[in-house]
């Protein structure tokens, strides 16, 4: 099982560092200073009071390098995704799937433009991290990878990743209305981001 994260940030950084540490072939796709540690010194990844170091896997700023992989866990900014889905759109083989837990509720519909729907994998995250230096991932709480088709079917495809999320660490929770599931996030982020961007808190 061969799986690249699209945007080695913080929720990338976890799911990318939870399926590399239980012996699955991960790459890193990141930039600038973050990609910069990653390549010096690995990944550091922080959770239940234990420091892990990725070191065997290839942190690159190039799709070209990661392969052809059978998953692709999507995780860049919502405001990269058109621009990161046009440069991986060639590593993407035909029985590749791409899956998308980013915030907002219209990546996954940029990413079908782009690659095609048939692709694309809805999915959300609820989970407590942050990155408090380049290449170094923190995990405070939860960590719930919630995944679904469009119509709601459980496929051999989720079926799969969810054997993997699973060996990984990663709880899994397969929806039978993802949609749903994301726009209540959404909804959710547009309410609560906005208090804590004004007050500071988080």
């Amino acid at each position: 099982m061969k799986i690249a994260i699209i945007g080695t940030g913080a929720v990338g950084g976890f799911l990318g560092a939870k399926l590399a540490l239980a012996g699955f072939d991960v790459s890193f796709l990141a930039r600038g200073k973050n990609l910069a540690a990653m390549i010096s010194q690995g990944l550091k990844f922080e959770t239940g009071g234990k420091i892990y170091t990725i070191k065997n896997a290839i942190f690159t700023d190039n799709p070209k390098e990661l392969g052809t992989p059978d998953y692709i866990l999507f995780t860049t900014k919502s405001y990269d995704s058109r621009n990161t889905a046009e440069q991986i759109k060639s590593i993407i083989g035909k029985n590749t799937y791409v899956i998308t837990p980013q915030n907002g509720i219209n990546n996954d519909l940029i990413l079908s433009e782009i690659i095609g729907k048939e692709k694309v994998i809805q999915a959300m995250i609820k989970i407590g991290v942050n990155t408090p230096q380049p290449g170094v991932v923190k995990h405070s709480s939860l960590g719930i990878l919630i995944i679904g088709e469009y119509d709601g079917t459980y496929s051999e495809r989720i079926k799969s990743f969810e054997t993997v999320g699973k060996k990984a660490g990663i709880e899994i929770i397969v929806s039978k209305n993802i949609q749903v599931d994301r726009w209540k996030k959404y909804i959710w982020n547009c309410t609560f981001n906005i208090i804590c961007a004004t007050t500071g808190f988080s």
